[in-house]
């Protein structure tokens, strides 16, 4: 799964993100997947940037905060 197939609607952002990380390589853009996803709130895209920076920090690339932050101005 890529981020550009269409999403199983019963399942969830999070947990079809998760799969990327379990799934690809290169590890998924967590900024891509959310720019495919407009419809995510506040409170799921939080979800998704935990999961991408927990993932990174597990594998050895971590992403400072900031960085989301910056990129995403409805998360900060």
């Amino acid at each position: 799964m890529n981020t550009s197939e269409a999403p199983d609607t019963n399942e969830s952002a999070a947990s079809r993100f998760q799969k990327l990380w379990e799934t690809s390589a290169p590890p998924p853009d967590v900024l891509a997947f959310l720019n495919a996803s407009p419809e995510l709130s506040a409170h799921e895209q939080v979800e998704l940037v935990r999961i991408d920076q927990w993932n990174r920090w597990r594998t050895g690339r971590p992403r400072s905060l900031k960085s989301y932050l910056k990129a995403l101005p409805d998360v900060a």
